[in-house]
Order: C-alpha cells, then structure tokens, then sequence
C-alpha cells in the first residue's frame, strides 16, 4: 500500500488548525463552496470532503461552478462533476452572464467587479441550496497581499476576514463567509496538486492576474526571500495582535475634513480580487 505525500498531511493539518481556531465549521453545516476548477478551490474541496465525514465535524458540503457564458472559458465540468462525485461530494454547474458593462473600456476593473459578480452569485446559491455558510479559496498569500494593498492604497488596516457573518440579497439571507485556506501558502496547494495529479484548470480571462494584486504579491515574495517564509504568516497575524497601548486614539483628520463629522468614510477596502 502505497502511503500518501507529506504534503497531504501538511496540508490537512494547516485547514484543521483554522477551523478549530476560528471555529469555522459547526455539525449540522451545510457549506457552499464557489468550485471554480482552479488548484484552490479543487484542494479546499478536498479537504473538506474529508472533515465532513468525521464525527467531530459532520457537515455538508454543497459545491457550485458558475460558467460565465460571456467570458473566455475552458474548464472541463465533466472533471469537476467526477471530481465531487468521488469525493461525494453534491454539485451544480450553473450558467450566467456578467453584465456587459464590466467588459467596456480597458478593463482596469473589470477582475474586481468579476469577482463581487460571482460572490454575490454565489451569496444567492447559498439561500437556494439551503447553505449556512459560503466558503472561498483565498489562501494565506491572497490575505496578506489584501492586507498590503489595503494599507499601501487605502491607508486601512484591513484584510479578508477569516470567518464573516454576513446578510445577503433583498430576502436578508443570513450566512457566513469562511476563508478554511487561510494557513495554507500558495506553494502547498500548488505542491499538492502537483503531487496528487490533479488537474487544475489554468485562468483564461485576458485580464487575470494583472495590476496592483499581482505588483503586491512579487513585493511580499521579494519580502519573504529575504526574511524567510515565517515574515508571510507573521504578517497574518499581525491583525491579530494590534497593541492598544501603543494604537492611535484619534480620529484621522483627513477622513473628519472629507467626509463630515457623523459620516465614516466609504468601503473601498481592496477584498476579493481576482478571486
């Protein structure tokens, strides 16, 4: 019997520790996850298809792949449906357009405003699925690099949240958002799926992986190279540990002068892109 890769169980144990930590996931969940084909989601699948039939776990998870009818598009569903089925895992492949608009003009935003599309999408699958909670593929990389660029070009200290309750559609669907990668670097996903043969699908949208995104994760890798990987998940848990003593207490004037004495200033927190 041949015994399975390191990296399985490095893995296994990076997405354990964050769900027992922040307690992501309760028995009696029924969790969606956006399955979009890529080594991401294809290995959060896996691993929660794992969790959910221990006893200390014993949830459900429900997975979604959304083809956008209008943008470029070579996933192999089938693979996706065998891939869940095997794992048994309940799938949906479900067809929409992203609104034309998003398309126009020289598509310096058009990953941002692809990328709130497919999770609001996602948000309403959830309620037509019966799901408690949305989980995404946002590894420990996609956080920091949030956190980065939140603080670079927003002046926030602010990232993806691990574990978020949200209210979502105009039925006021309750349900949380889950983040199960959020220990797990790029470079293990992409070893496991190495290691595991799987067959991720490669991103064919003409305008992936560009822009600010892209420019803050080459900053970080050049940081870690330097500092060693363990600067990565100190960044992470830098959100984790803010010194109240030493923490500004007062109000920024430029947000006072700009946006009035009762309004707070507008959520422009860089979140989900190019996810």
């Amino acid at each position: 019997m041949t015994s399975e890769p390191a990296i399985n169980t490095k893995l296994r144990n990076q997405i354990r520790t964050a769900c027992e930590e922040f307690h992501l996931v309760e028995p009696g969940d029924r969790i969606l996850i956006g399955l979009s084909g890529g080594k991401d989601s294809l290995t959060l699948t896996h691993f929660l298809s794992e969790l959910m039939r221990e006893k200390n776990f014993a949830f459900k998870v429900v997975a979604a792949h959304i083809k956008f009818k209008n943008l470029p598009y070579g996933i192999d569903a089938q693979y996706l449906q065998d891939f869940c089925e095997s794992r048994q895992v309940e799938y949906h492949l479900v067809e929409d357009n992203i609104r034309e608009v998003y398309l126009e003009n020289d598509h310096k935003e058009t990953c941002i405003h692809c990328s709130r599309f497919r999770r609001a999408k996602l948000m309403e699958l959830a309620r037509v699925f019966s799901c408690n909670k949305l989980t995404l593929g946002h590894h420990l990389d996609d956080i920091v690099a949030t956190l980065i660029m939140n603080m670079t070009h927003h002046g926030r200290f602010s990232s993806m949240a691990v574990k978020l309750d949200i209210t979502a559609g105009e039925e006021k669907y309750n349900m949380t958002m889950i983040r199960p990668l959020a220990y797990t670097p790029e470079l293990d996903i992409k070893q496991f799926c190495v290691e595991n043969e799987f067959q991720p699908a490669k991103c064919r949208c003409p305008w992936g992986d560009t822009g600010i995104r892209s420019q803050t994760r080459a900053a970080v890798d050049d940081i870690v190279s330097k500092l060693g990987e363990e600067a990565r998940l100190n960044i992470f848990r830098s959100q984790f540990h803010i010194i109240k003593k030493t923490a500004p207490e007062h109000v920024d004037p430029h947000e006072h002068k700009h946006h009035g004495k009762n309004n707070s200033a507008p959520n422009t927190d860089i979140e989900d892109i190019g996810k």
